[in-house]
This record gives C-alpha cells, structure tokens and sequence, in this order.
C-alpha cells in the first residue's frame, strides 16, 4: 500500500510499510534508512534521505518480489467460514513459473475425517507434500495466481473442528523469492 503520497504522514506509517513488508524491526529514523529498500523511495521525495519526508510515497515492497496471502473466496464450500480461503500469490513483475508444495499438517477435527482436505479432487493425507508448478503473469490490478485446486469436503459426523494447510514457495523463474518467509499456514474450519 505504501506510505501516503501526502506530507502529513507519521513515522508510524513508514515504520508500518518496513516491518508488514518484510522488513527488519524499525524504532527510529536511522533504523527507517537503514531498513528501506532504495527502490523503495519515490525520486520526487528521496532527497538526501535524512528527513522523514523522504519516505512521502515510499513503498518498501518490491515488483517481481512475490508476496504470498489469501483472500476470502464466496464460491467456497459455505460449510467453511475461514476468512483465507485461497493462497494467492502477487506482486510479480514478469511471467514466469512458480513449483509450489503444500502439506496437509493438522487436523483439530472433533470427529476423525470432520473435515477432509482435497487437492485436485483427492483427498490429500497428513503430512504427505503434494508438489505443482504454475505460471504466474503479471496483474497490475488485482492478484497474481489463485490456488483453486485446493478444496475441502465436510463430513457431517457430528462435531466441528478445523485443518491446517501448509503452502511453501520451492523455486521461482522470472521473478523473486520472498526474503523473508517462502510459507504460508492457513486454517480452514467448519460452522
């Protein structure tokens, strides 16, 4: 989102961009400069980089470094009222291909099976990775790559529960790695 392209900012709101984006822990201006990435800044505001204001417009997130998340998806099973539905990925600068792994790791389920995580249709097994590459284009006003292959079958058994689903970046061609984490968790329960 990047810091406010206005001049009544607060050192809040850089400290926000460094440390939600990546970067290191930052609890001071020198820290600020120290912590910022110099393709970052915006030319018009940059200056000699010793004044707060030279962080007007900045946005610490850099293109072509892939940001992993999840958005809320309605076409989802409404038998899940998780607030991540789908991994995405974004923020790639050019095409390319990503060999993503993901791992069923937990199951919290009150009955056996409550809840069953299904990849491409099957039923995917505790701590066993499912390896798949996918390409990845470039999408200025939206995201990158949703995972839609990953699913979710709700046994009425009795009970409640939830599971917990690992995605992990493995490699990247054409953009960049994250920094500082590759791995999402998300979890996925029932009503």
């Amino acid at each position: 989102m990047g810091v406010p392209n206005t001049d009544n900012f607060s050192f809040h709101d850089v400290k926000n961009e460094i440390e939600n984006n990546g970067g290191a822990t930052t609890n001071s201006l020198v820290e600020a400069f120290a912590n910022a990435n110099a393709t970052g800044f915006d030319s018009s505001y940059e200056g000699s980089k010793d004044s707060l204001l030279n962080f007007r417009n900045y946005n610490h997130v850099m293109l072509g470094k892939l940001v992993l998340g999840s958005i809320n998806d309605p076409n989802l099973s409404t038998s899940f009222r998780s607030v991540n539905n789908r991994f995405t990925i974004n923020n790639s600068s050019v095409n390319g291909n990503v060999e993503l792994r993901f791992t069923f790791i937990s199951d919290n389920s009150d009955v056996s099976n409550n809840i069953v995580p299904l990849f491409e249709g099957n039923s995917m097994i505790l701590n066993t990775p499912i390896v798949r590459n996918y390409v990845i284009n470039p999408n200025p006003n939206g995201i990158d790559l949703i995972i839609t292959d990953l699913t979710y079958q709700y046994n009425s058994n009795g009970g409640s529960g939830s599971v917990e689903i690992l995605m992990e970046i493995l490699s990247v061609t054409g953009n960049t790695m994250p920094t500082t984490t590759s791995v999402i968790i998300r979890e996925f329960y029932t009503d």
